[in-house]
């Protein structure tokens, strides 16, 4: 959003300025042949006006067109907020046992085939599989631009702060070896411009913090495979059909050869070499670590505002 502010912003003074420009030879050519005994200082005064009314049109375009981008980000990123509020809420509460969620992938699937006859609950959570190694690998090697391509904005931003922050300190966030073992929908929401599905994810892997420089393992050990539990939370526009289903294409693994589908960048399942295909319509919108016991809010399917 930024950057097409910027750009906008910018056309609008280089238009603004070669206006300047061209009334302002009109101008004189116009001062040469009508008006030969006017006096200088008259002429420079009547150009600091057109200067000044230019200036104060072009900002108060560039005003208006920041608040309607600044509005339409906020509306965009309502249920986000939410959201991430609620879990944050929900992540207070650890001393109970509250146990795993419930798997409901059947019923938000159904309930999705009602406007998208292609989505296949199966194949989205191996979709989303996809992502979570993509998001990881990502991380691993501080790549910004897969960041961007897998999260919406909001959780973007966010991330870019963190991966800054690593490689100003010389490090890296690494997940590898994951080795999915339970992973389900557990919740679906939706309002009048986004549909979400959260998914619980179980799985083993070696995580850890890497100093680039040396290679050792600063926090974590880069040997031993440990469980892991994410709560993941997948947005999309209401109303897109699926990506999956029939019709999906496929890309060649650049190692191995092997068809991947092409939906998202993640790694070949034969070789283990990251794999950067076409984009999807569906985005990480939350994402966070969790443990068995904490509360990840009521399963099932809901409106939210």
């Amino acid at each position: 959003m930024k950057r097409k502010i910027l750009s906008v912003l910018i056309i609008i003074l280089c238009i603004g300025t070669f206006s300047l420009s061209a009334y302002a030879s009109s101008y004189e050519i116009s001062d040469m042949t009508r008006y030969v005994n006017r006096s200088s200082s008259s002429s420079s005064n009547d150009l600091s006006g057109i200067w000044i009314l230019l200036m104060v049109f072009i900002a108060v375009g560039g005003y208006y067109f920041i608040k309607y981008q600044y509005q339409k980000t906020k509306d965009d990123n309502a249920g986000e907020r939410f959201i991430r509020e609620r879990d944050k809420q929900m992540a207070q509460v650890n001393s109970h046992n509250f146990g795993e969620p419930k798997n409901l992938t059947e019923q938000i699937a159904n309930e999705i085939r009602k406007n998208d006859k292609n989505f296949s609950g199966d194949r989205f959570i191996w979709f989303a599989e996809n992502y979570f190694i993509a998001y990881k690998d990502a991380f691993g090697e501080r790549n910004l631009k897969l960041i961007e391509d897998l999260t919406t904005e909001d959780i973007f931003f966010d991330d870019k702060k963190i991966i800054e922050d690593d490689i100003e300190k010389g490090i890296a966030h690494i997940c590898n070896r994951i080795n999915f073992q339970t992973d389900y929908i557990y919740r679906y929401e939706y309002n009048d411009k986004f549909e979400y599905a959260s998914l619980y994810i179980k799985a083993k892997a070696v995580e850890y913090i890497e100093d680039i420089v040396t290679g050792d393992s600063i926090h974590g050990n880069k040997y031993m495979d440990n469980f892991i539990i994410y709560s993941m939370t997948l947005r999309r526009k209401l109303g897109e059909k699926s990506f999956i289903g029939t019709g999906v294409s496929s890309c060649q693994c650049p190692n191995c050869g092997s068809n991947i589908d092409s939906v998202i960048a993640g790694k070949c399942r034969f070789c283990g070499q990251t794999v950067k295909t076409t984009k999807s319509s569906w985005r990480i919108s939350a994402i966070r670590k969790t443990q068995i016991g904490t509360d990840l809010g009521m399963s099932g399917i809901f409106r939210i505002t």
